[in-house]
């Protein structure tokens, strides 16, 4: 994995620190089916991040065959909710979907991305408001009905991924 591509893993987890605590009385209703595994009922309002992207979805857009999502309870809390897809044939790229209530994290989300990865850039995600991209797109940050979103593509090479994060972000973004 490239030194990009790790400050990138950081950048996920100092994102899980900075994603606020706030809520949301709406209860999001999921109309698709759900390709996952490990799949308990995200806290409070937050939907399950696994609902949101389907392996036909990633597979379409990587071309590359995934299995289905697991749920990552040991990083989600009350705050926020972790979904992790990887490839059927071993670890990379792996595909990460976090969801946080509260859409105004977007400029301190924005910012620690700028501050550890230097320079995000403005990206049009459909059905999204306030995207962003940083490390070759690898990551990308958006508002999208009152939440935080972030969908994160990981490769082993330096190679530009924005459009296949994009479209990730679109299906996650339509989905919810």
């Amino acid at each position: 994995m490239t030194h990009n591509r790790l400050r990138g893993v950081a950048v996920l987890a100092l994102s899980l620190v900075l994603v606020g605590c706030s809520s949301s009385s709406e209860t999001p209703t999921d109309t698709n089916t759900p390709t996952t595994t490990n799949t308990p009922v995200a806290a409070g309002a937050i939907p399950n991040p696994c609902s949101l992207l389907t392996v036909a979805d990633i597979d379409s857009a990587t071309g590359i065959s995934y299995q289905p999502g697991v749920f990552d309870d040991q990083q989600s809390d009350d705050s926020h909710s972790i979904c992790n897809f990887q490839p059927v044939d071993g670890v990379l790229p792996f595909v990460q979907v976090l969801v946080s209530p509260g859409e105004s994290q977007i400029a301190a989300q924005r910012g620690t991305a700028d501050d550890f990865l230097g320079g995000s850039v403005d990206v049009t995600v459909a059905g999204a408001t306030n995207a962003y991209a940083v490390a070759g797109g690898s990551i990308v940050g958006m508002t999208v009905n009152g939440f935080f979103v972030q969908v994160s593509y990981m490769t082993s090479d330096m190679g530009e991924v924005t459009a296949t994060t994009v479209t990730l972000a679109e299906k996650v973004a339509s989905a919810l």
